[in-house]
């Protein structure tokens, strides 16, 4: 009777270590395949002719939308809107200037194997390109 008990404890065992082995490849790439997530906070480097303009960009993601905040000296704060989708990421600023004009910024970027973003800027005054790392 003991050894029909200690064999039940023991084919049980099996099973379930079995099951748990079966279910960690799955675990793994589903893990794997989870979309990169890019909200939060960015110190953001501009080149420009003259050297570079620092900005924060303050994002929020839900899902492939992104909603946040650019700001720099040049623009103040301003709301962004736009979207991360198939690794890459794109989304307007509208500035508006002391004269109710407005100035559409438009970015486009990718978030980089070593965690960073960057891509380019196009503007009314031509492209530039722009850098960031998450703020500490």
């Amino acid at each position: 009777m003991k050894a029909m008990k200690d064999m039940t404890k023991i084919v049980l065992a099996a099973i379930a270590l079995a099951l748990a082995l079966a279910a960690a490849p799955v675990a793994a790439q589903s893990s794997s395949t989870k979309t990169p997530n890019v909200s939060g906070r960015w110190d953001v480097a501009i080149a420009m002719q003259d050297g570079t303009l620092p900005a924060t960009l303050t994002l929020a993601q839900d899902g492939k939308k992104i909603t946040g905040t650019f700001n720099s000296e040049h623009s103040g704060e301003v709301p962004v809107d736009g979207q991360y989708a198939d690794s890459t990421l794109t989304f307007t600023a509208v500035v508006h200037s002391g004269s109710a004009q407005e100035m559409k910024i438009q970015f486009a970027g990718a978030l980089k194997a070593d965690g960073t973003l960057g891509g380019t800027l196009s503007w009314p005054m031509g492209e530039m390109t722009w850098t960031a790392s998450r703020a500490k």
